[in-house]
């Protein structure tokens, strides 16, 4: 979810979303130091997700902002 929100805000490579993040308020978010997440730690975190789970993770995603903006 933090890969697509910081690709939408700031489109950049996926090494470039640590930068992003350190003007948010990710760290407040996760309650963790980014200086202890680095862009490879939070892909590598993305690469463990099981495939069978991102469509229905997708699914209910968009569910709840559909319902959210009332859609």
């Amino acid at each position: 979810m933090l890969g697509a929100t910081g690709r939408v805000c700031m489109p950049a490579s996926k090494r470039g979303w640590w930068n992003w993040a350190k003007t948010t308020t990710v760290e407040y978010l996760l309650r963790h130091s980014l200086s202890k997440i680095d862009s490879q730690h939070f892909w590598d975190l993305m690469d463990a997700l099981p495939m069978e789970s991102v469509a229905k993770t997708e699914r209910e995603l968009v569910e709840k902002i559909l319902k959210l903006y009332h859609f």
